[in-house]
């Protein structure tokens, strides 16, 4: 089966579980095709991300969490506001996954937690 990523670039634990899927898939004979990672200004892809799968990996701008005072946390009004007010920057990324989907036309599509794929 072809499959197709796309992730929650915010954190690290969606990247390493696309890292470890994609081996499984891989080890079993499957194919990623290609993953699709979100991004934003504030974060960069790790190097062991990119160097660690195989499938072609591109990035596309992605909402972000805003952090709490103490930066501990994320602050959820913040968060809803600050992305509500973006929208329009979001909507290249949507038709980006769109057409990459259309255009790879994978058997399987996971989506790692990331908001504008759904």
């Amino acid at each position: 089966m072809r499959y197709l990523f796309i992730v929650q670039g915010e954190g690290r634990g969606h990247l390493t579980q696309a890292m470890t899927l994609e081996n499984l898939l891989r080890e079993r004979g499957h194919q990623v095709d290609k993953i699709l990672v979100g991004k934003s200004p504030s974060r960069k892809l790790p190097d062991f991300f990119v160097n660690g799968v195989q499938a072609p990996v591109e990035q596309f701008e992605s909402m972000n969490f805003m952090p709490s005072f103490d930066n501990r946390k994320p602050n959820m009004i913040s968060t809803v506001l600050f992305n509500s007010f973006n929208l329009h920057r979001f909507y290249p990324s949507m038709q980006m996954i769109r057409d990459e989907i259309r255009m790879i036309n994978p058997d399987v599509v996971v989506n790692f937690y990331e908001l504008l794929a759904g």
